[in-house]
């Protein structure tokens, strides 16, 4: 029998859908399609002016209109009689459904049901419903000039009641069909005689993780589930074969999900016959029965009981502890209970790792070694009993077998070492203590020998130059103006060395507690300005420009005004001495929560990431050469953060690297903002610490 040739207008805005419904219709065994391909319904219609196809496939959603909208466009456009359209749509809606029915579309598909066998029957459906139609069609106007019309009425309208019926009939049949086919409780598909994939229920897709697009025509044994083993797709291969010549097959068989479960299935494969019996298709289908083989297996247990039982009682004087494979305590004797307080009833049928602070040790250092040896034996010291207290066991580890050599106990003794480790943990602590005391004396040592040295450097320095140009004044011999540079030199370093005692005098009150504060209202614009004032000449001389940015409005803090502006000083001096020449240096003061915060960023050097932990610590600078090069005993920033946390605030450091600046963050409590920060601590007159 010849097969029938159809034109086809294909509407579908994505690439793939086009080739997998063209690939769905290469595979009709009745009929062949000739299909012009449109990407929009604008193309589409305009392909419709040029030549008129048996039927139209129609994505509802294209890109420049929906379906109902290239319905109506196309009732405007034909004159000549209708062409049966097929809307496919990726979502079920029934609104929808009604609506293109009403406009004349003979069938409505969504594309995640669509299979192959379903396409190619719906447009064989469609088709004939519109042959026959035209049939009736053609007969009108003879009938009406035999004066047959009315019969044909009646004829026609019986012929679609039947048509209707047929199409109920069919929908009812399809629903019952695709309610079996896609049952939940088990794995269907269909085959060709080659093995190759035409369709497979949802549970199939499910357990595979696939989209029915991945599996058309592929070989049912390259599907990753019955990728399991050779021998699983070997005995496959071998049974499709046989189906295929008629013999209906079964077997209990393992398969693999996405997931990598172990599925055990009762599957079976079978014929499926034409009217004239011979072999078109096969059927398999696969239920699971993985809960009833783990019922099998544990009536089978039952009869290691014995086996395990007596190696319990081999080890009665300890603590015998008995699992399964997976750590789930299967007894609990009496040393168990006194050793770690739980009795049987609480712990058989809990994991045992419910007893271990670190069940992944459990897992990774002790399980595994066990399985992989059959025997193991380990100190533990990560153990705990219900009361809380810490346990320190030696335990012994063997496993059990079944006759198959397949482990389905672990036996666990456990013997109490726990004073024999308080005592070895005593002797290390006494040993860390010693070697924790004699490097404090040794860093103590070394510091001292630091800072003696940077202070012999740092006032040599300035005494140095005091003592030479002392010498050349007495001697006479300099002229007016060489006279008036020396003074100032002898005074510049003067003060310098008065800078450097006086930290250092600071430094000694702050750590005897001997340093006095007295605390009135301040005001921190005045104190920036004051420093700024007093620095004018540094930043000066290096072309340094210094931006002061101050908030409107911010009100007093509590401190000692001499000290805060020390505190500015450091930081903002600190900044001035490590920015280079032509760089940039803002000061910011602004009201932050209940605080006021000065910030001082920089364009300087920058600070390392190692080092920024450790910048406020007394005596440090990041290396020697920074001492070289820019003086200073390391003491500043120290003093600063000391002095700043004594009035109740905080400074931190921040920078993004060497060569990027830095920036120093210094805040402190508003007085008005006291009652609502009454955690902070208060700056009071006395002592700094």
């Amino acid at each position: 029998m010849a097969q029938a040739h159809y034109q086809i207008l294909f509407l579908e805005d994505s690439p793939v859908d086009r080739v997998l419904y063209s690939r769905f219709l290469s595979q009709d065994t009745l009929a062949t399609y000739e299909i012009t391909e449109a990407k929009s319904g604008l193309e589409g219609l305009t392909k419709l002016a040029e030549s008129q196809p048996d039927l139209i496939l129609l994505d509802h959603q294209l890109q420049d209109m929906n379906g109902l909208e290239f319905l109506n466009q196309l009732q405007l456009q034909l004159s000549s009689p209708h062409i049966p359209v097929i809307i496919l749509t990726g979502t079920g809606d029934e609104k929808i459904a009604v609506q293109a029915m009403k406009n004349g579309v003979q069938d409505y598909i969504v594309k995640d049901k669509i299979t192959p066998q379903g396409l190619c029957r719906a447009i064989h459906e469609v088709l004939e419903k519109t042959r026959m139609m035209k049939n009736m069609q053609a007969l009108y106007i003879p009938l009406q000039q035999a004066e047959l019309y009315q019969d044909l009425q009646k004829l026609n309208a019986s012929l679609e009641k039947k048509v209707q019926k047929l199409t109920e009939e069919l929908a009812v049949s399809e629903s019952k069909y695709r309610a079996i086919f896609n049952q939940k409780f088990q794995f269907t598909g269909l085959l060709d005689l080659e093995g190759m994939v035409l369709e497979l229920n949802q549970a199939s897709l499910e357990f595979t993780g696939l989209q029915m697009a991945d599996l058309i025509n592929r070989p049912i044994w390259e599907v990753y589930c019955w990728q399991i083993s050779q021998a699983t797709q070997d005995q496959l291969k071998h049974a499709i074969a046989r189906a295929a010549q008629g013999e209906f097959i079964s077997s209990q068989v393992e398969v693999q999900g996405i997931d990598n479960q172990i599925l055990t299935i009762d599957f079976s494969i079978g014929p499926l016959r034409n009217n004239a019996g011979e072999v078109v298709m096969l059927i398999s289908e696969g239920r699971d029965i993985t809960e009833a083989k783990l019922n099998e297996a544990k009536w089978k247990q039952a009869e290691a009981t014995l086996k395990f039982q007596a190696q319990i009682l081999e080890e009665i004087h300890d603590a015998v502890i008995t699992t399964d494979i997976n750590g789930i305590i299967q007894s609990w004797n009496l040393g168990a209970e006194n050793y770690y307080g739980y009795t049987a009833a609480e712990m058989i049928g809990q994991s045992v790792s419910i007893l271990y602070l670190d069940p992944v040790e459990l897992q990774t250092n002790i399980m595994s070694t066990l399985l992989a040896k059959g025997r193991h034996e380990v100190e533990v010291a990560t153990c705990r009993s219900k009361s809380g207290d810490i346990l320190y066991i030696n335990l012994r580890l063997s496993v059990i077998r079944d006759n198959h050599g397949n482990i389905t106990h672990i036996v666990g003794c456990s013997h109490d070492i726990t004073k024999q480790q308080a005592a070895i943990k005593e002797r290390n602590d006494i040993l860390k203590q010693e070697q924790a005391a004699r490097k404090q004396v040794e860093a103590a040592n070394q510091i001292k020998d630091e800072f003696l040295a940077v202070v012999s450097h740092e006032l040599r320095t300035p005494l140095n130059s005091i003592l030479g140009w002392a010498s050349l004044l007495k001697k006479g011999k300099l002229k007016p103006e060489e006279t008036d540079k020396a003074l100032s030199i002898i005074e510049r370093n003067a003060k310098l060395q008065v800078y450097l005692i006086n930290d250092l005098l600071d430094m000694s009150r702050i750590f005897q507690g001997k340093g006095t504060m007295k605390v009135s209202s301040v005001n921190l614009a005045t104190i920036i300005s004051a420093v700024s004032e007093t620095l004018f000449l540094a930043p000066k001389t290096k072309k340094i420009q210094i931006q002061t940015i101050i908030e409107a409005n911010i009100g007093p803090v509590a401190g000692d005004p001499v000290r805060l502006q020390q505190i500015l000083w450091n930081l903002l001096s600190n900044a001035v001495k490590f920015t280079p020449h032509g760089g940039q240096i803002e000061v910011r003061l602004e009201c932050v929560g209940f605080d006021a915060q000065i910030t001082v960023s920089d364009t300087g050097k920058g600070i390392s990431p190692e080092f920024l932990p450790y910048i406020f610590d007394y005596f440090r600078q990041e290396d020697s050469s920074t001492t070289r090069e820019f003086g200073g005993l390391g003491l500043g920033l120290a003093i600063a953060r000391n002095l700043a946390e004594l009035h109740g605030g905080t400074i931190q450091a921040d920078s993004p690297g060497l060569g990027q600046g830095a920036t120093f963050t210094f805040r402190l409590p508003l007085m008005n903002a006291n009652s609502e920060n009454a955690d902070y601590p208060q700056p009071q007159d006395g002592y700094l610490a």
